[in-house]
């Protein structure tokens, strides 16, 4: 993730509304895995990559 702590710290910032999502089993492993060698939380990571590909698809035509 390319400039992680920015991002971190502009979603803190922002409101969040609280919601179910089911993953499976796996990618939640994967998740924590991934945030635990980042150093962060895995709901933090998540939303991160939820973010981010949210922009990406904004940005497709």
């Amino acid at each position: 993730m390319s400039g992680g702590s920015k991002l971190v710290a502009k979603l803190a910032k922002t409101t969040s509304v609280q919601i179910a999502l089911r993953l499976p089993s796996p990618d939640l492993a994967k998740a924590n895995e991934i945030a635990e060698r980042k150093g962060i939380g895995y709901q933090t990571l998540l939303k991160m990559i939820v973010h981010e590909g949210l922009e990406r698809a904004g940005r497709r035509p």
